[in-house]
């Protein structure tokens, strides 16, 4: 009798308490079902590459910090090469993912962070952009050099905010694809991008360049509140010549 009573009991405050995603779903509260970034946060949790900012928090709005970026790309690629994340946290909490970074040419052996500052985007671009295989980034996606708008092939990081462009990982903050480069990137965004990183079929397809063949296969289509969002494609440019007298 006392364990169908414990077991109401529990019912009862299950029933009574914040709607939460169980069941092979989140149990974030502040992630609610229907958000844009849901079902590539889902799958990035399922793959261990990310995790809350408490056990019922997930913070989707919060900034990114250098520390949290170091460890997600060194969890990635740990995933990816071994099937399974490993690491630990030391002290301070993120040496071990800064040291593995550092011994797998994630970042560079001279890095200097301030590893609790916001990541700026194309600093984070940069590291995830070395936290997989070349041959697991390749173009999807014809973006030319100095075809993003706010992002041009002298900026620090141009390589690598053009492959990940390409590869469909990110297609910037607007329909014009500006890069935002000096802006914080926000963790639901992260989770995005790893989902990307990890699952080629998530990545997004789109044309910045002027002679594109056309494809029957549909763009990915990502709601409009979301900040990575797929390209509009331009117009082909059509060149005319002058005759010569």
């Amino acid at each position: 009798m006392k364990k169908i009573m414990a077991v109401i009991v529990a019912l009862s405050l299950c029933i009574g308490a914040a709607p939460m995603a169980f069941a092979g779903g989140l149990h974030f509260t502040d992630v609610p079902a229907g958000a844009w970034y849901y079902d590539d946060l889902q799958t990035a949790y399922t793959e261990g590459l990310i995790n809350g900012k408490t056990a019922t928090e997930f913070k989707p709005n919060d900034n990114m910090t250098y520390a949290e970026a170091i460890k997600l790309a060194a969890c990635l690629h740990q995933r990816d090469k071994n099937g399974s994340v490993s690491i630990e946290n030391g002290n301070p909490w993120y040496k071990p993912y800064v040291d593995y970074c550092m011994e797998n040419d994630i970042i560079s052996k001279f890095a200097e962070y301030d590893y609790n500052a916001p990541a700026t985007r194309a600093e984070y671009i940069n590291i995830f952009a070395h936290a997989l295989p070349a041959e697991k980034l390749e173009a999807i996606n014809d973006v030319p050099m100095d075809s993003i708008p706010d992002y041009h092939g002298g900026n620090s990081f141009a390589k690598e905010v053009y492959l990940m462009y390409r590869a469909g990982i990110v297609g910037g903050v607007d329909a014009e694809h500006n890069c935002k480069p000096n802006t914080n990137i926000k963790r639901s965004e992260v989770a995005t991008i790893l989902s990307r990183m990890m699952f080629a079929e998530k990545r997004i397809k789109f044309t910045m360049g002027a002679e594109v063949a056309k494809t029957e296969e549909p763009l990915v289509e990502v709601p409009k509140d979301a900040e990575i969002l797929p390209a509009v494609p331009e117009e082909p440019k059509v060149e005319t010549k002058e005759e010569t007298p």
